[in-house]
C-alpha cells in the first residue's frame, strides 16, 4: 500500500544514520565517509518528500497522473529503496535494461508502488527458501512497438503451481499475517496505466512481468499480452 512509499526511504535513512553513528562511536569513520552518508540521508529525505507530494496530489485529484517518464531513474530509485529497506548484504538487487534511456507513459508514483511490492515480496520469498543465493534482477526491454516490459526475477522457491491461478485474487496471501492485497492492487495499478501484470516460473527462478505503454495509449493500441496476462 501507500505505506511502502514512505517506509522505504525512512528505513534507508535509519540504516544510513545508525551505521554512521556506530562507526563514529568506534572511531572508524573518516570525514569523507560521514559526509557521503549524510548526503545519502539528505537524498532519501528529499525522495520521501517528493513521494508525499505526489501521493497527496494523486489523492486530491482522485486519479493517476501519467506522464512520459525515464525508466532508468524510477527503477533505480525503487531498487535503492528496496535494498535500503531489507538491510541485508546477502540480498543483491540488480537493474539490467535492454538499453538505457527507455521511456514509458505512466504515473511515476504508481510504478514505484508496483516495483516495491514485487521487490519486497521477492526478498521475503528468498528469505524463506533454502537457497543461499539471494539475487533479484530487474529487466526492462521493448515488448513490442507500443509497450515496454519490466521483469522482476528472483532466485526464490517460486509460487506452487496449484496457487498460480489465484495469485492475483484479492486477499490471496502465502503469509499467515498477510492481507493479500499487494499483488491484486499491483495488477489493478498496472491495468489502470494501460498494461498487464502476470507471473511465470522457471526451474531456478520466479518472475513477475508487467507491461507499460511507451506513449499515451489509444483504443487501437491497448495491450493484452498472453490473454490478459494469464499465469503460466
Amino acid at each position: 500500500g501507500m505505506s511502502h512509499e514512505f517506509h522505504q526511504p525512512l528505513m534507508a535513512i535509519s540504516s544510513y544514520a545508525s551505521g554512521c553513528l556506530r562507526r563514529l562511536k568506534n572511531g572508524e569513520a573518516s570525514e569523507k565517509e560521514v559526509l557521503a552518508t549524510l548526503e545519502k540521508v539528505a537524498n532519501e529525505s528529499l525522495r520521501a518528500g517528493d513521494l508525499l507530494k505526489s501521493i497527496r496530489s494523486s489523492i486530491a485529484q482522485d486519479r493517476s497522473q501519467p506522464t512520459n517518464i525515464t525508466l532508468d531513474k524510477v527503477i533505480e530509485d525503487a531498487v535503492r529503496m528496496a535494498q535500503g529497506a531489507c538491510r541485508d548484504e546477502s540480498v543483491r538487487i540488480r537493474y539490467r535494461p535492454e538499453q538505457t534511456g527507455m521511456h514509458a507513459y505512466c504515473d511515476e508514483v504508481q510504478l514505484i508502488r508496483v516495483l516495491l511490492n514485487l521487490l519486497l515480496n521477492a526478498i521475503e520469498a528468498m528469505r524463506e527458501s533454502d537457497n543461499d543465493l539471494m539475487d533479484i534482477t530487474v529487466y526492462a526491454a521493448r515488448f513490442n512497438e507500443q509497450m515496454i516490459e519490466i521483469q522482476v526475477e528472483d532466485t526464490g522457491p517460486g509460487i506452487p503451481e496449484k496457487l498460480r491461478r489465484v495469485v492475483f485474487d484479492p486477499f490471496f496471501s502465502t503469509k499467515d499475517e498477510g492481507l493479500g492485497m499487494g499483488l491484486s492492487v499491483s495488477r489493478s495499478i498496472v491495468q489502470s496505466q494501460g498494461g498487464e501484470l502476470w507471473y511465470s516460473s522457471e526451474a531456478t527462478s520466479s518472475t513477475f512481468c508487467f507491461t507499460l505503454p511507451v506513449t499515451a495509449p489509444t483504443a487501437a493500441s491497448e495491450n493484452n499480452p498472453e490473454e490478459s496476462g494469464t499465469v503460466n
